[in-house]
């Protein structure tokens, strides 16, 4: 048995079925190229056609050798024998330049002159025919990966970048999803699970919390209750071969249609002022519950909604529906509210998204400009000028270690005059 030379071990082995097609023809027309050797101190090394070299010692066959030349550049022959003409995909190319970025240079006993120093990463992904972000991404698989997971990688079977996701899962999942029928299936559904386990920690670890009272009455009210919409997520799920809906999923706690109706029903009597602005963000899904919860609110009148459009960016498409591209806010007012420069406020604006259930800095800027006096953000989660935020993601508004009532039946618990 002939050694194979270090360098040649960086690429991958031949897939399985491919390796037996190839062991199948070699069979039947015999050993029509010879395998590339270098000869170090005595002792020869294969720098090219390691594959040929084991059918060989499987058929019983004397396998032919070509001695090369004892300055040969070996780098470059493996690179115009590999991965010039075995079709590697970019994943396993980038595999090869890792390993080729951390091999120990230098003059030893398998090179027959002395080599570079040392290989940068954009280097070696120069050399594969790789890019670095993707030769970094190997990196990873190769020092977290599992044995089996990085096997997935170097025989084509899944991508690096899925595969360095799945570095993060624990050793027995990778194991499993190298060794899965289908590992790239398998790694989609894991990362899936993963992350619906850490949304469902962060929505209970949400739910531990109390808001805390809200004090006296304000000129502007918004609202941005958490509508249902993982029933309307799950839909889209369900016709996705890879389980994900494509819009990820809710990291905060929902609330039912009914309990959203008795929240603002409550709420807005207490702390509306006797001339206020009301906006309440919906979605196409709950449009006509929000309507008709709104107009169950005493001395409260409906006005035209405002839309926004979202910029240069799709949307979910259920099946056989439109691209929904638009978010809706109802417009209500308590009394006679004035706007300030309302022939300036417009019903429609584009603004781009900037995450799930993000609104945008620019519907507050218009509300700003077109609106007086205390405003308040309901179920606010970031820290918005010229609002006050209540709920329990909003910034110094909650006590962790309760708990939380949203989502719950006594929600008007939440709620302090």
């Amino acid at each position: 048995m002939i050694e194979i030379h270090p360098l040649a071990l960086l690429l991958p082995e031949m897939p399985p079925k491919q390796y037996e097609s190839f062991k199948a023809d070699i069979r039947e027309r015999g050993l029509l190229e010879p395998i590339k050797v270098v000869d170090v101190g005595g002792r020869r090394f294969i720098v090219d056609g390691r594959h040929r070299e084991r059918v060989c010692r499987e058929l019983k066959i004397e396998p032919k050798t070509e001695v090369l030349p004892s300055d040969t550049d070996v780098l470059a022959v493996i690179k115009s024998a590999n991965l010039e003409r075995r079709h590697l995909n970019e994943s396993q190319r980038a595999m090869y330049a890792a390993r080729l970025e951390s091999y120990r240079w230098g003059a030893n006993q398998y090179t027959t002159k002395e080599m570079p120093r040392g290989m940068s990463r954009s280097e070696a992904a120069r050399h594969a025919g790789s890019h670095v972000r993707t030769v970094a991404r190997a990196r990873v698989v190769l020092d977290c990966g599992t044995p089996e997971l990085i096997k997935a990688v170097e025989t084509g079977a899944l991508v690096v970048s899925l595969a360095e996701s799945c570095t993060q899962l624990p050793a027995k999942t990778q194991r499993s999803i190298g060794t899965a029928k289908d590992p790239a299936m398998a790694a989609r559904t894991a990362l899936l699970e993963a992350k619906r386990s850490e949304t469902r920690s962060q929505i209970e670890s949400i739910r531990a919390r109390q808001a805390k009272p809200v004090h006296g009455k304000y000129d502007v009210l918004v609202f941005d209750p958490p509508w249902p919409s993982e029933m309307w997520m799950e839909r889209l799920t369900r016709n996705r071969s890879n389980g994900d809906s494509g819009y990820g999923q809710h990291a905060f706690p929902t609330m039912q249609c009914d309990q959203i109706e008795q929240f603002i029903q409550q709420f807005i009597p207490q702390h509306a002022a006797e001339n206020c602005h009301i906006f309440i963000w919906v979605t196409e899904g709950f449009f006509r519950e929000a309507l008709r919860i709104i107009e169950g609110v005493e001395g409260v009148s409906l006005g035209r909604p405002l839309q926004w459009v979202w910029k240069k960016d799709g949307g979910p498409k259920p099946p056989g529906l439109p691209v929904y591209n638009a978010e809706f806010i109802i417009y209500a007012c308590k009394g006679s509210p004035k706007f300030i420069d309302g022939p300036n406020f417009k019903t429609c604006f584009e603004a781009k998204r900037r995450g799930l259930s993000v609104k945008p800095d620019e519907f507050y800027d218009m509300i700003r400009a077109h609106t007086a006096g205390r405003r308040l953000d309901v179920f606010n989660r970031r820290k918005i000028e010229g609002f006050d935020g209540w709920g329990l993601e909003s910034p110094n508004m909650y006590v962790e270690g309760s708990r939380a009532m949203r989502g719950d039946e006594n929600v008007d618990a939440e709620v302090a005059p």
